[in-house]
């Protein structure tokens, strides 16, 4: 199984979940901090480029956030949350999500993608989710996912994102939650 082929698989299936549930047809304009994140962490940009032409930026039932781009409240924007987190930017960590609490889900230097509690410490990545940004992003939108222990329980976490075994980031039934 070649990974690269894998995200870029879940990535469209992410596409079209998110032009579901948003109805968007919003262009992207591309942000000054944003551009900066992408280009400096040489972060998978094809596969950033297509999700943020899908996502305006949507709460979901739980009132979880997809960050977005385009549309959407200001809170909702990517940009904002560079802009509220200078450290993020300075670390290459692109906020792709929001637990509604004010931590974020990020997606960091080596494609991956982690959660940040910034309520205890902003500047560290606390534990990873997903190996990829598909591999986020579908279980992300899928409740029933959730509902089965992803991305907390280890058994099925790693049945949907084998990958994410070979991180050198604490995984979340590893982390210290003190």
């Amino acid at each position: 199984m070649v990974v690269g082929q894998v995200s870029a698989d879940m990535i469209d299936v992410a596409v079209r979940l998110l032009a579901f549930a948003s109805g968007s047809s919003a262009r992207y304009v591309e942000r000054p901090l944003t551009r900066g994140v992408i280009d400096g962490g040489g972060l998978p940009r094809d596969q950033i480029m297509r999700w943020l032409l899908a996502c305006p930026g949507l709460v979901l039932p739980d009132g979880q956030c997809l960050l977005g781009a385009t549309g959407g409240p200001e809170s909702l924007r990517i940009e904002s949350v560079l802009e509220s987190y200078p450290v993020f930017v300075e670390r290459s960590w692109l906020p792709i999500a929001d637990d509604g609490c004010g931590n974020h889900w990020v997606l960091h230097g080596d494609g991956g993608v982690a959660f940040v509690d910034c309520s205890s410490d902003s500047t560290a990545l606390a534990y990873a989710v997903a190996s990829g940004l598909g591999e986020f992003l579908v279980p992300f939108l899928i409740p029933n996912l959730r509902t089965e222990g992803w991305p907390f329980d280890e058994r099925t976490a790693l049945a949907w994102d084998a990958e994410l075994a070979r991180t050198d980031i604490p995984l979340p039934w590893t982390a210290d939650f003190t």
